[in-house]
């Protein structure tokens, strides 16, 4: 319980936003049952979408599955655009998944890997990103 209250109180005095989602992957795995997360972060400046992902090796990869907000077809903006909660029972080790990058990070995950996705809103009720479990 004392190192929760730590981890969160870490959370809090992130200034950084690549910090603070490293972090927070870094204190959700490490206690998790999910083979991986992903946060992903809607960033309109640049028309992409933003990704930090951890998988087993608890190491946080930053940018590797950044895609255009427009590419209607990449399955993270498919999520992100639903503005729900989201179930996917099995990826089926992505063999249906059209962009490379996302498609070998779902390959490494053990086989019968589904997802499950919570949208993130803004301070105005406007869906900014998700955090997406496998």
């Amino acid at each position: 319980m004392k190192s929760r209250l730590k981890n969160a109180l870490a959370l809090l005095e992130c200034t950084n936003l690549d910090v603070l989602a490293s972090q927070f992957l870094t204190f959700s795995f490490t206690r998790s049952p999910f083979s991986a997360l992903i946060v992903s972060l809607i960033n309109r400046p640049e028309n992409c979408l933003q990704s930090w992902s951890i998988k087993q090796s608890n190491e946080v990869e930053q940018g590797h599955l950044d895609v255009e907000i427009s590419d209607a077809d990449h399955p993270l903006i498919q999520l992100i655009s639903r503005g729900e909660s989201v179930l996917w029972e099995n990826l089926n080790q992505g063999i249906h998944i059209n962009d490379n990058r996302f498609r070998q990070f779902v390959a490494e995950l053990p086989i019968g890997t589904g997802l499950y996705s919570l949208p993130l809103t803004d301070l105005r009720h406007k869906i900014c990103g998700a955090i997406i479990l496998f």
